[in-house]
């Protein structure tokens, strides 16, 4: 999801709403060398995988790191990685990797998916829905939304409000949502959830993709296992069970920042995008559940995906919420 944010004045500079809070996130981990060696290892693993040159990464996070303001240090490694000094062919590879995720999330989404309107909330663009492998009517529905890709299917549906879905009552079959709603402050988020369980009507299907991990973290009870996400990838997997040993050996507090931190290094960094909103409200998979049960949204199906490939971003925990309109 993009929505626009202003940035706001603060004597004579003007600062993005999230920066003094990205601020606190890269503190964070500068204070931690338990966080800062999974940052590097959750980095290389997506960075050998996708032929982007890992070679860089220790010497870009001592950069972003040595450099309290956050949105500075995202600004200085952007330009390292897209301007006339960066690695050949960076962007291209770069960009090959985004489509490779694209693909891997279609393959996961794809048997959940039914025949009628299928709607990509937050979608940016058209990527995931032209991956899909399905013959649904396609909607992609964001604040901001870039141009269609050649040949897509999908037709382009601005929101005017970020808690509002411009679709009339019961008339989407199933609406995806990746990596969208921790973007969204909670109060907001509430308000989508409750609207996108009217546009879906009785019956209707959210899928909900989220950067999560179930909580305590080896809880297995009611959750669905389901193969890693690396199985969803074309070519070999990237090897992540480093990270994902150092991952679990966090605490709670730790673990939504290491989020925190991937949502930053994938946003500002290598997107370098301020139009998406960093509130960081992540969720526990347990907190997921409460909320979506008071849009009148109930989880019917979960798949604990474990840290997954970032598409050439940051590898972070994923997992898959299957759920039923009341």
């Amino acid at each position: 999801m993009n929505p626009v944010v202003n940035p706001v004045d603060v004597g004579p500079t003007r600062v993005h709403p999230a920066a003094r809070e990205s601020d606190s996130v890269l503190a964070r981990i500068r204070a931690s060398d338990a966080l800062q060696e999974l940052a590097l290892s959750a980095l290389t693993s997506c960075w050998t995988d996708t032929h982007l040159p890992a070679d860089l990464l220790p010497q870009l996070l001592q950069e972003a790191l040595l450099e309290p303001d956050s949105e500075a240090a995202a600004t200085a490694i952007a330009e390292r990685l897209s301007g006339p000094a960066a690695p050949a062919q960076f962007r291209a590879r770069y960009e090959r990797a985004r489509s490779r995720k694209f693909g891997a999330f279609a393959r996961l989404l794809d048997p959940w998916l039914g025949r009628g309107t299928v709607v990509d909330l937050g979608a940016g663009g058209t990527d995931l829905l032209d991956a899909l492998a399905t013959d649904a009517t396609l909607i992609a529905v964001d604040i901001e939304l870039s141009d269609p890709r050649p040949g897509s299917r999908a037709a382009l549906l601005t929101q005017i409000r970020p808690d509002r879905i411009p679709l009339a009552d019961d008339s989407a079959d199933t609406i995806i949502a990746t990596g969208v709603l921790h973007h969204i402050d909670a109060d907001v988020r509430r308000r989508l959830l409750a609207d996108t369980a009217r546009v879906l009507g009785p019956g209707g299907r959210l899928l909900l993709l989220e950067e999560t991990f179930p909580d305590p973290i080896g809880a297995t009870a009611g959750l669905d296992g389901g193969p890693p996400m690396a199985e969803y990838l074309d070519g070999d997997p990237v090897d992540l069970s480093a990270a994902d040993t150092l991952f679990r050996a966090l605490d709670l507090a730790d673990r939504m920042t290491f989020l925190s931190f991937t949502d930053w290094w994938g946003n500002r960094v290598m997107k370098g995008s301020l139009a998406i909103p960093l509130p960081y409200s992540f969720l526990t998979s347990e907190q997921w559940r409460h909320e979506l049960a008071a849009a009148k949204l109930v989880v019917t199906d979960t798949q604990n995906l474990g840290l997954c490939s970032g598409g050439g971003h940051m590898a972070s925990p994923r997992m898959l919420f299957v759920c039923s309109s009341e």
